[in-house]
């Protein structure tokens, strides 16, 4: 362009020396930069780069802890509120059945209440929610022995009769005659018989 002039080249042997911004003399050795320089470089930055990531990657945790805090405030404040309504609402049962008794007292009976529409009201509930009603006790099962008999009633012995009647005692002569359908007042009379006479010789 007219009016300036060009930046003046100065040699010093074979290498040109430039000027610099400011107008100092620049070597182009120093201008230019090695491959050992450009790598150095170049690694520094990929790893600055890869430390910034993992940094991100942590600060990500305590980005979600922190959201978790809030969250279980939140939830906390909730399950105070819920647990307070909770109370009032056994209150006010408790005040339902207070006024229902109340009028029994005052010579209401059940059957012209519910007739009239008024519900007798159930037990308050204790504030707290209760998924299942308790279950009844079961009743004990009578345990048996190897027998198949009840436990607790003694065992037959050896000399005991099953049938539950004692043992017969040993047939005597009226006994015995009774088990074979005779008796003694009617027996024959070759039952015994009787010695002759004595006849002299």
């Amino acid at each position: 362009m007219p009016g300036k002039s060009a930046p003046s080249v100065v040699t010093m042997g074979q290498q040109p020396i430039l000027p610099d911004h400011k107008g100092y003399a620049v070597s182009e050795t120093t201008r230019s930069k090695t491959k050992k320089t450009l790598y150095k470089e170049a690694a520094a930055a990929a790893l600055r780069q890869q430390q910034k990531d993992m940094a991100a990657l942590v600060s990500k945790i305590g980005e979600a802890e922190e959201q978790r805090d809030a969250q279980q405030a939140v939830a906390d404040a909730a399950k105070a509120t819920w647990e307070a309504s909770l109370a009032d609402l056994a209150d006010k049962e408790n005040q339902i059945l207070t006024a229902y008794n109340d009028a029994l007292i005052g010579g209401w009976t059940e059957e012209a209440l519910d007739e009239m529409g008024v519900e007798k009201p159930g037990k308050p509930s204790t504030g707290k929610t209760a998924k299942s009603q308790p279950k009844s006790p079961k009743a004990k099962k009578t345990g048996t022995s190897g027998t198949g008999e009840a436990a607790g009633t003694q065992a037959p012995g050896p000399g005991d009769d099953h049938s539950g009647s004692t043992a017969p005692a040993e047939p005597d002569g009226s006994q015995a005659a009774e088990s074979t359908g005779h008796d003694d007042s009617t027996s024959t009379s070759h039952d015994h018989v009787p010695e002759p006479d004595s006849v002299g010789v």
